[in-house]
């Protein structure tokens, strides 16, 4: 029977093979560590910018949202993992839960919930989706900020024009 400790260890092995294919066929994006300043910009710091200031800015944010989109793919193959191997190893057991008035979905939740190894998988994952809500939201405000900034770049250039 699967421990709870062989979950983890059989996500850190998904981990190294994700990395292994990351690095054979992975975009390397190098971070500039002013990311995260730009991403607190406020209204006054974006109207002090020059267009060029805009389109570089725009372009650091855009290889940003690459290095959020890997992560993004990353925590979804995890969810995914972790459903495809609970759904497997409760297989054998899930009928062991069945009454007359339990749905499917309330079925499978005791099951989860009475196999330790199963339910550290089912906590791996949540962790997992929770982590890929917070990355939809950065994604979302990054495009935010690089549309703003583009849209801004062009307008002062139509501004200086004049």
């Amino acid at each position: 029977m699967e421990t709870t400790d062989n979950a983890e260890q059989l996500l850190e092995k998904l981990d190294i093979v994700l990395n292994e294919y990351d690095n054979q066929h992975g975009i390397k994006v190098k971070l500039d560590n002013k990311v995260e300043q730009y991403l607190n910009y406020s209204i006054e710091d974006f109207n002090r910018l020059t267009p060029d200031q805009c389109g570089e800015i725009s372009a650091v944010l855009a290889i940003y949202s690459i290095f959020i989109q890997k992560e993004q793919n990353r925590q979804s193959a995890r969810v995914r993992w972790c459903e495809s191997v609970i759904d497997n190893t409760i297989a054998q057991y899930i009928s062991q839960y069945k009454t007359q008035f339990q749905t499917f979905e309330e079925r499978k939740l005791l099951a989860i919930n009475g196999n330790s190894f199963t339910k550290k998988l089912n906590d791996l994952r949540i962790k997992a989706s929770t982590r890929l809500s917070e990355i939809y939201g950065i994604s979302s405000k990054i495009d935010l900020y690089i549309r703003t900034l583009l849209d801004l770049q062009q307008s002062k250039r139509r501004n200086h024009a004049s």
